[in-house]
C-alpha cells in the first residue's frame, strides 16, 4: 500500500486522546469490556507460553526478561495506554506508532503477535465500492451494513487481499 494512503487513513481514523470526557477510553466500553473479559486469561497465557520456552531452553538461572510493543495509529494517545499499565508488571513496555499495514518492526525481530481489534481495519475501501460506474458503488458511504451483495463482495475481496499481505510479512518478522 502506498505510504501517503496509510497516512491518510491512519489520520483519518484517530481516537481522541487525554482524559477528557469525549476521549477514546470514557467512550469505547464494548472494546473495553472484551478486552477486560480476555485481558487476565491472555496476560498468563503469554506469560506462561514466555517462562516456558525460556525453562525450556535452559535458562532458568538467569531473570527472564522480555518486552512488549503496543502498536497504534500515530496521532492516537499512547500516554493513557502507558498510564493504564500496572506498575508491577512483568515485562518491559514500549509504543510503537504506525499502521500494521507498513512495517513497523526491524527483521526477525518479533516472535510472538497479539491483536484484539486489529483485523477488523481494512487498508483502504475497495475501489469499485468508490467508483460510481460499477455495481459496487456505495454511495459514497464506508460501511457495508444493509449494502448490495457486490458491495459485500468488494470489502470481502478486501479484507482477503489485505490479511495475504499481513500473513507475508508476519513470515519476514
Amino acid at each position: 500500500m502506498a505510504e501517503l494512503e496509510t497516512s491518510k487513513l491512519s489520520e483519518a481514523f484517530s481516537m481522541n486522546g487525554g482524559d477528557g470526557p469525549n476521549n477514546y477510553a470514557k467512550n469505547s466500553t464494548l472494546q473495553r469490556g472484551v478486552v477486560d473479559a480476555t485481558k487476565e486469561l491472555l496476560i498468563e497465557n503469554i506469560l506462561e507460553a514466555v517462562e516456558f520456552k525460556y525453562q525450556s531452553q535452559g535458562l532458568n538461572s538467569q531473570i527472564l526478561e522480555f518486552q512488549v510493543f503496543f502498536n497504534d495509529h500515530t496521532p492516537n494517545d499512547f500516554n493513557m495506554l502507558f498510564k493504564s499499565l500496572q506498575q508491577n508488571r512483568r515485562y518491559y513496555a514500549a509504543g510503537v506508532p504506525g499502521s500494521f499495514y507498513g512495517r513497523l518492526f526491524s527483521y526477525a525481530s518479533i516472535q510472538m503477535v497479539h491483536s484484539s481489534y486489529a483485523t477488523h481495519w481494512l487498508s483502504r475501501v475497495p475501489k469499485e465500492v468508490a467508483d460510481r460506474n460499477t455495481p459496487a458503488w456505495n454511495k459514497g458511504r464506508i460501511y457495508y451494513s444493509n449494502s448490495t451483495d457486490e458491495v459485500v463482495r468488494a470489502y470481502e475481496a478486501q479484507y482477503a487481499e489485505d490479511m495475504e499481505y499481513v500473513e507475508i510479512n508476519a513470515h519476514l518478522c
